[in-house]
């Protein structure tokens, strides 16, 4: 639990990055266990808009999804976080199944590990988040552009019967075979 302990912030300190990364894990799990203390179970699906089309073809498209994962992860497609890569239904839903169920997924954080990469991937595991460079402005002035890097999370949809042992996964549906297909 070493890695989940707050900084001590002392005058003349030569930071690095890792400071600031301590410091944001530290905060986003205070913040996890504050919400999680207010409610029992602390995830879920808050809104939820699939394609209906998509889904029609044989393929599964998110349109919203406002959830927060059982890891307390929050996620808002599209308005903060990208859309997940369309998947097709059929290779996973055979005509010997009845159900299928549904996931939104995110790579598990291991510590010692990277969490973040340019393709998704480092060593063959997944990286929970993407890089990803943007241009800001200074607040104060609203000018003074400058590119950062940040990090994009990388949310994938997954079917029953896929690894899930790599991912953070919520059940966001569950499909259901119709006399029509």
């Amino acid at each position: 639990v070493d890695h989940l302990q707050k900084v001590m912030w002392s005058e003349g300190m030569f930071l690095t990055p890792h400071h600031f990364q301590q410091a944001d894990r530290y905060h986003t799990t205070t913040l996890h266990n504050r919400i999680r203390a207010l409610q029992p179970v602390g995830y879920g699906v808050c809104e939820l808009k699939v394609n209906e089309d998509a889904l029609t073809n044989g393929e599964f498209l998110l349109q919203k999804c406002w959830a927060v994962l059982p890891d307390g992860l929050s996620v808002d497609i599209p308005d903060l976080d990208s859309i997940p890569e369309t998947r097709p239904v059929e290779p996973y839903f055979d005509s010997k199944k009845e159900h299928l169920g549904v996931y939104l997924a995110t790579p598990v954080i291991r510590t010692g590990q990277a969490g973040c990469s340019v393709d998704g991937t480092v060593n063959g595991r997944p990286t929970r988040y993407r890089r990803q460079f943007i241009n800001v402005s200074d607040d104060n002035s609203g000018t003074n552009e400058r590119e950062i890097t940040t990090a994009r999370k990388d949310l994938r949809i997954l079917f029953d019967d896929e690894p899930l042992d790599d991912y953070i996964t919520l059940k966001i549906a569950e499909l259901e075979r119709t006399a029509t297909g």
